[in-house]
C-alpha cells in the first residue's frame, strides 16, 4: 500500500483491492470508528499502517 501511494495514478486502496485485503482492511476501520477493538482488527490494521509508513519512509 505504501509503494503504491508513492507511485502516480495508483492508490493504495487499488492495491489492497488487488490482494485481497480491501474487505478486512473496511471492516476494520468499520470496528475501530465504533469502537469495538477486536485483536484481528487491531493487527490488521496495524500491520497495514506500519508497512504503508515504512514503505514511504524507505522508498520515496
Amino acid at each position: 500500500m505504501g509503494l503504491a501511494n508513492l507511485v502516480p495514478g495508483i492508490s493504495g486502496g487499488t492495491m489492497l483491492l488487488a490482494t485481497g485485503v480491501y474487505p478486512a482492511f473496511i471492516s476494520g476501520i468499520a470496528e475501530m470508528t465504533t469502537l469495538r477493538f477486536r485483536a484481528q482488527s487491531v493487527v490488521l490494521l496495524g500491520s497495514i499502517a506500519v508497512t504503508a509508513a515504512l514503505a514511504i519512509l524507505l522508498l520515496a
